[in-house]
């Protein structure tokens, strides 16, 4: 599913500000589909 690298990047422990970025580029990029 499209959600999985998302998952990935939580589990691989990405730091709180990379994962801020990421949901802000995944919530446009739903937002303008």
């Amino acid at each position: 599913s499209e959600t999985e690298p998302l998952i990935r990047l939580y589990a691989e422990g990405t730091s709180e500000e990379e994962v801020q970025k990421i949901l802000r580029a995944g919530m446009a990029l739903i937002a303008s589909a």
